[in-house]
């Protein structure tokens, strides 16, 4: 019994320890994101930004991308 407790245990402290591994690599990637939106947010698309661009409207392939 004292055996399995102590796996129990093991087990335990390295779901643990990769929860916390999950949880830092979550931030890396919300802080990437944020990079990535802002660098986006540098370029614009005829008269409209990027990140404001609706999936509705319908562009041209010959407009180009212009850095504010």
């Amino acid at each position: 019994i004292a055996q399995s407790i102590e796996m129990i245990n093991n087990v335990s402290r390295e779901t643990l320890a990769g929860i916390h591994n999950m949880a830092g690599a979550a931030e890396d990637l919300n802080v990437t994101t944020e990079s990535l939106k802002d660098l986006i947010g540098q370029f614009k698309l005829a008269n409209e930004k990027i990140s404001d661009f609706n999936s509705n409207n319908i562009v041209k392939q010959n407009k180009e991308f212009e850095r504010i």
